[in-house]
């Protein structure tokens, strides 16, 4: 403008881009309408913005929810896969003959719920016990150094009760522990 009215035009600037113009009577008087207008228009870029991925965050929700039904389905099919296979095995146990094949179904108990072989080890045994009981699970701890004398000494806990046994290696003192915890137990 004229020398006895002069304007000012001020740009607000983030990189290259020209966010926001101001005009004034001086520098700093454009420069603070350019630095408001500016803000005006990122804050409603930022509002734009948002609700987009509003928008996008509610589509992926519905994608996570549809895909959690489809997982619900194929376990719910999977397990009564699992429940016709569990009939098929004892129709099969029914029909076999009175002794058994080498290569017969293993016959299998329930302990509350849990899967146990009759030949299962007493470690497996003790830790079915525990799951079906809702309990701790044992905890195994050796008590000699390194097979002392060719002996092993194995402390096995649930909760309160404890038992110690020996072995001629780790597995058997585990193994004997188990037994007698178990023993204990029922």
């Amino acid at each position: 403008g004229p020398d006895h009215k002069k304007t000012f035009v001020r740009g607000c600037y983030i990189g290259e881009r020209l966010v926001a113009k101001g005009e004034g009577k001086n520098r700093k008087i454009a420069d603070a309408i350019a630095a408001e207008q500016a803000l005006k228009i990122l804050v409603e870029e930022e509002n734009k913005a948002n609700a987009k991925s509003v928008k996008s965050a509610d589509k992926k929700a519905k994608t996570t929810q549809n895909a959690n039904k489809s997982v619900q389905k194929s376990v719910k099919t999977k397990l009564k896969a699992q429940s016709q296979d569990k009939k098929e095995v004892k129709k099969a146990v029914a029909l076999s003959p009175a002794k058994p094949s080498s290569n017969a179904v293993i016959l299998k108990k329930k302990v509350k719920g849990i899967n146990v072989t009759k030949d299962s080890s007493a470690s497996v045994r003790l830790k079915s016990y525990a799951i079906a009981r809702k309990c701790a699970m044992p905890m195994f701890r050796d008590l000699t150094e390194v097979g002392a004398n060719g002996v092993y000494k194995v402390e096995c806990k649930i909760g309160d009760m404890s038992s110690v046994a020996t072995g001629k290696t780790r597995s058997d003192a585990r193994e004997s522990a188990a037994s007698i915890l178990l023993k204990k137990l029922k």
